[in-house]
């Protein structure tokens, strides 16, 4: 601005001069006053030129400029543009984009300061008509600039619905930009981009009028993308929305669909409310959907049964969910699902009794069938880690589910980035390195706290008491096998047959053993129902341990021995060696 007034040059020698008294000088007294006094000193073609290239953003095109001007000022664009980088407020910027020659502002702030200086109505305006040039220029790379489109109709939108609400030309400008941000939006989620997909389908969907039968389904979207964000309030408000939009356009598919989402969500958050009905509640609403052919409700519908059964570890009917999820998905042309529900049957074969060569093969066969995708390529990988530790590979496990966790936060997928360690931490159990798995599940377990979830983090606390009960901190052990209690759903059988057998651990080792011996029957009872060999050999070694410090090595060898045949026919070699050397020590006691 000094430059500007002739109030300060560079002499010969290359030193800042005053021409003029300091006291001459009026400093504007913040930084947005500064920058826009600047702007006040430009000449009207200079002015006008500035304002066209805020509208269009940081960084801008001349053709655009020419475009939004009057003809009076089109012609001088260059040679203002030139007195405005000689002004150092813009500059030359290198762009690909359809031969134009292309600028950007110096700094956000005088881009700021020239479009807030526009009438609201002209910015608006000059929003919807750089979109239509750059529909005329680029009619070829609408995907590529979808987003742009999209957020400078909504600007426009938003402009105009202060000045005049409900103006049915203003919808038609909302409805426009709505067809870009949905259409970026979808295409995110499909690659796996979920705060971009939640923001974009959020914001679309705000942009179409009341009575539109698209903004139910762009909420009932936006709250997917939102749920595996972790954003669970801001998704069960849109649910709900979703609910009410589609019962007033009496769409019945989309409102059962999204009451099926809204019960998905509600199990996620608190299971403990929904769980003693939430299976009939689904199948209430699944002869409507299939007589109305509605296969994108039905493939949501089985996929949160195959969520129950997998919750009660029945590893049998939840791969038979899995796979009514699959083929409905085909049938509603979804993709995007069937790429989601694939890495279920990978987990199946992990948890359930498939032999673990057997169970590698298929989860490498499921990880070519969604190569590219990058979300069920990194579930897939987590299981196969898990897998490749029962068999003793440990490098190659810990290679596998650092780069699922990786993938999985790199991508955004925060939910599911925090459920890693029930893959991790075992491993690194498997492997003996404790103070590793330790590390693991207290991330997941902090990051699952900090979202309010209450659902998976009462097995992260669990499987967290058994690291620290391994190490010898009885105390904090101790501690989350009380949290595990308090959060576990019911139908929770991993998380109520985990805190059972630590605690019973825990009680023996302080000289309690009837009360330990009791509890780890009960888990042993607890997880007896299940198809997860593991599991269940799990709560036999507890039940040997608390026998073991009860001074009953021959009936703690009996458990023992009982877990051994579970590894063994899981072909989980890690764990069957620890437990035939069990079998060993406490025969030999026995025998003593």
């Amino acid at each position: 601005m000094l430059l500007d007034d002739g109030i300060l040059e560079r002499d010969d020698r290359g030193r800042w001069i005053l021409i003029r008294d300091v006291g001459a000088i009026t400093i504007p007294p913040t930084i947005q006053a500064l920058l826009s006094s600047r702007l006040d000193r430009l000449g009207p073609i200079d002015r006008v030129v500035v304002e066209r290239a805020a509208v269009i953003g940081q960084v801008f095109f001349r053709g655009a400029v020419e475009d939004l001007s009057p003809d009076e000022v089109r012609r001088h664009t260059g040679e203002s543009l030139r007195s405005l980088t000689h002004r150092e407020l813009v500059q030359p910027y290198e762009s690909s984009f359809a031969g134009q020659e292309s600028y950007r502002f110096m700094h956000i702030l005088i881009r700021e300061a020239a479009y807030h200086g526009l009438l609201k109505r002209t910015r608006a305006d000059l929003h919807v008509r750089f979109i239509d040039w750059l529909e005329r220029v680029a009619p070829d790379r609408v995907l590529e600039f979808e987003e742009i489109r999209g957020y400078h109709l909504e600007q426009a939108f938003f402009t105009l619905q202060q000045l005049t609400p409900n103006d049915e030309s203003v919808w038609q400008i909302g409805v426009r930009g709505s067809g870009y941000l949905s259409s970026a939006g979808r295409r995110a989620l499909a690659r796996g981009d979920i705060p971009a997909a939640a923001n974009l389908l959020r914001r679309a969907s705000t942009l179409l009028p009341p009575g539109h039968p698209e903004r139910p389904r762009l909420r009932l979207d936006a709250a997917e993308a939102l749920t595996e964000q972790g954003g669970f309030d801001e998704a069960n408000a849109m649910l709900e929305a979703a609910i009410e939009e589609a019962h007033e356009l009496s769409d019945r598919v989309l409102e059962a669909t999204a009451r099926i989402q809204e019960l998905e969500l509600l199990y996620t958050i608190d299971p403990e409310a929904v769980e003693p009905t939430i299976v009939a509640g689904i199948e209430e609403l699944l002869p409507e959907l299939e007589t109305l052919e509605a296969h994108d409700g039905l493939a949501r519908a089985w996929r949160l049964i195959m969520f129950v059964r997998e919750m009660g570890l029945q590893w049998g009917e939840s791969e038979a969910a899995a796979q009514r999820t699959l083929d409905h998905a085909r049938l509603a042309g979804n993709r995007l699902m069937v790429a989601r529900a694939i890495p279920s049957l990978g987990y199946c074969a992990l948890s359930g009794p498939t032999p673990v060569p057997e169970a590698v093969e298929r989860c490498r066969v499921l990880l070519e069938e969604v190569r590219g995708d990058r979300k069920p390529e990194a579930l897939l990988e987590a299981a196969l880690s898990h897998l490749e530790a029962m068999r003793g590979n440990v490098e190659e496990s810990r290679a596998l589910y650092r780069k699922s966790r990786g993938s999985l936060e790199e991508l955004g997928w925060t939910f599911l980035a925090a459920q890693t360690s029930f893959d991790s931490g075992p491993v690194e159990m498997l492997a003996g390195d404790l103070a590793a798995a330790e590390a693991e599940l207290r991330r997941d377990y902090d990051a699952l706290e900090r979202m309010g979830e209450t659902n998976y983090i009462s097995t992260t606390a669990a499987l967290l008491a058994e690291v620290l009960y391994r190490q010898g901190d009885l105390d904090g052990a101790e501690e989350h096998t009380r949290i595990s209690e308090e959060l576990a759903a019911h139908d929770d059988v991993s998380s109520q047959f985990r805190w059972r057998g630590v605690r019973a651990k825990i009680l023996a080792s302080r000289g309690h053993a009837a009360e330990a011996e009791k509890l780890a029957r009960e888990a042993v009872a607890v997880i007896q129902p299940s198809d997860d060999p593991n599991s269940k050999g799990d709560a036999l070694v507890d039940l040997a341990e608390v026998l073991r410090l009860a001074g009953r090595p021959a009936e703690a060898a009996e458990a023992a021995r009982d877990a051994l045949a579970l590894f063994e026919t899981k072909g989980n070699t890690v764990s069957a060696a620890l437990a035939r050397a069990t079998v060993q020590e406490l025969s030999s006691a026995g025998v003593s």
